[in-house]
């Protein structure tokens, strides 16, 4: 079965059915299962709509293929493959929909007071509406393009504020962790603030472990090794959402290294030699054993065990503390 688009008169009138009015819809690039669009109502308002599709396509091609080759799964059974498919495709969006309520930083949940569903036939999806916050993806903006030349001073700036956003989510009850910070999911408004989006591979250390097919979460080229594989026992914690930030920092104090494949990124022997070209002065070197290193070693337990310790010391440099 082949992924099935919503258009902007399909999502009008799922609105329409909510008694919602509505004074335009802009669908966004679809990005996997989500499909999300920006809506204005007609008295001014505007909100981001996502819908998620959740539809059991694991279990449809199973009783298809039953259907021509064997014994078709009985109707009973069938139902409650679907259902368990359903259950587990739900998962993700139900946990960002319920970090967004805890956690202050991230995009709140609004208008619906719950998840809604949609199906169409066999086709089914969750949406919601989260608040829209002004701003652009980091990797689009001003401050990430290779125009700009960022000094250390910048660059410690940006990691404060990023430890900052993660402090909180690992202070809230259920210690979230976000699990796919890029420049992709990083918001940079008007007033130049940072604002973290995209949860939907939030986790907290309460969560249980979720089947998934693939070995790996995130975003490639920023995840740490801990997320390359299933561990079933992972205790997750903020050291691997810092590891993402420290190689952004890279890239945000060496341009050149964007076009580096990822090992090159994570080599930080020979981003050094690189980060010294730039600047070989005791600050530069301070800034990159004492913040980097402790950001983004690839072996977690080498990566700095306290944010308030990393924000300490970017303060002290900051300062001219030596």
């Amino acid at each position: 079965m082949r992924q099935y688009m919503l258009d902007a008169l399909t999502v009008e009138e799922i609105l329409k059915s909510h008694n919602l009015k509505i004074a335009k819809i802009t669908k966004f690039p679809g990005s996997g299962q989500r499909q999300v669009f920006d809506v204005k109502f007609i008295d001014g308002k505007t909100s981001i709509l996502k819908f998620i599709e959740i539809t059991p396509y694991e279990s449809i091609e199973t009783q298809m293929e039953n259907s021509h080759y064997g014994r078709p799964i009985e109707e009973l059974e069938f139902e409650k493959l679907k259902e368990q498919e359903i259950e587990r495709n739900s998962k993700r969006i139900k946990r960002e929909i319920q970090a967004s309520k805890e956690v202050s930083i991230f995009p709140k949940f609004e208008i619906f007071d719950d998840l809604q569903k949609y199906q169409f036939e066999q086709i089914i999806f969750l949406y919601y509406f989260e608040e829209k916050v002004d701003g652009i993806p980091l990797k689009h903006s001003d401050f990430y393009s290779s125009s700009m030349v960022l000094s250390i001073n910048d660059v410690l700036d940006f990691v404060r504020r990023m430890l900052i956003l993660i402090k909180v989510m690992h202070n809230s009850p259920r210690k979230y962790v976000h699990r796919d910070i890029t420049p992709a999911n990083i918001l940079v408004d008007a007033s130049n603030t940072f604002h973290l989006i995209d949860a939907g591979l939030v986790k907290s250390r309460e969560d249980e472990t979720i089947t998934r097919h693939e070995s790996a979460i995130g975003t490639k080229r920023y995840r740490a090794a801990e997320q390359e594989r299933i561990i079933e026992d992972y205790d997750w914690d903020f050291r691997t959402d810092i590891f993402s930030v420290g190689l952004i920092a890279i890239e945000l104090f060496l341009h050149e290294v964007k076009q580096f494949q990822d090992d090159e990124l994570r080599d930080l022997h020979e981003i050094l030699n690189i980060w010294l070209k730039k600047d070989d002065s005791y600050r530069s070197r301070r800034v990159f054993s004492k913040i980097i290193v402790k950001l983004s070693n690839s072996k977690r337990v080498k990566r700095s065990n306290s944010i308030d310790g990393l924000i300490n010391e970017i303060d002290q440099i900051l300062g001219g503390e030596e």
